[in-house]
């Protein structure tokens, strides 16, 4: 009986049973199968499942491995996800910082805007020589803004003008394509055209003499004569000559 149990658990033969089943008669067989423990032996036996037996408990003793260290990178991996997370809303917040400080920087450096500034820089220039006029000023304090205010109301009529012509340049475009530019909404800023005088005023032509100041400058220096810019404007009238 030992020696046909180690023929039934040898290599198959004939591609179908093991050679010592072929051996057996049918009675042997039909008692075999009733007999669950030489079953379960000649199985145990069987190279093939040994070998199966073997790779099962390496993959077994691999998993658990892999188990064990997924399970100590766990706290690290959950770290790093909250650190990743809380990166991304800083991206966020200093993205969204960067685009409101261009748009800020864009329409405080645009030319309609630069031209407004200007345009008011002009106005407060001329008021300040017109000033002397109208005896608001004295003569020595007139005199020793007189040079400054007037050199700096040159420099910013030239900055007015070069940022007319550039807003002028950038709406060439939309007549082109007859799109009309859009219009000024209530509460917004009002945008001169390049061709639109300031308000009260003509084109500019030239100083004109207005007056002379008796004793000289200094005292009993040269005498002083006194300009001012002047804009002829139909609508109002010249102011008399002191």
């Amino acid at each position: 009986q030992t020696w046909q149990l180690r023929r039934r658990s040898g290599p198959p033969h004939g591609g179908t049973c093991p050679d010592g089943y072929r051996a057996l008669s049918t009675g042997e067989l039909r008692e075999l199968l009733r007999d669950d423990d030489k079953m379960d032996r000649i199985i145990r036996l069987n190279e093939t499942f040994q070998e199966l037996q073997v790779d099962r408990e390496t993959l077994l003793t691999s998993n658990r491995s892999v188990a064990e260290e997924s399970l100590a990178r766990r706290p690290r991996l959950n770290s790093g996800k909250l650190q990743l997370a809380e990166k991304y809303r800083e991206l966020s917040n200093l993205a969204t910082a960067c685009w409101e400080k261009q748009n800020a920087r864009v329409q405080k450096r645009s030319p309609q805007t630069v031209q407004n500034l200007l345009q008011e820089e002009v106005a407060r220039a001329e008021e300040h020589s017109e000033k002397f006029m109208e005896g608001n000023v004295s003569v020595d304090e007139f005199l020793d803004a007189f040079q400054s205010s007037r050199k700096t109301y040159h420099v910013r009529r030239a900055q007015a003008e070069k940022t007319q012509e550039i807003a002028q340049a950038t709406r060439q475009p939309c007549k082109s394509n007859g799109t009309p530019p859009p219009e000024p909404q209530p509460g917004q800023t009002h945008i001169l055209s390049p061709g639109t005088p300031l308000p009260g005023h003509g084109q500019p032509v030239g100083l004109r003499v207005i007056g002379q100041l008796s004793g000289g400058w200094p005292a009993n220096g040269r005498p002083v004569r006194v300009q001012q810019l002047y804009r002829p404007n139909p609508q109002q009238p010249e102011p008399p000559f002191r």
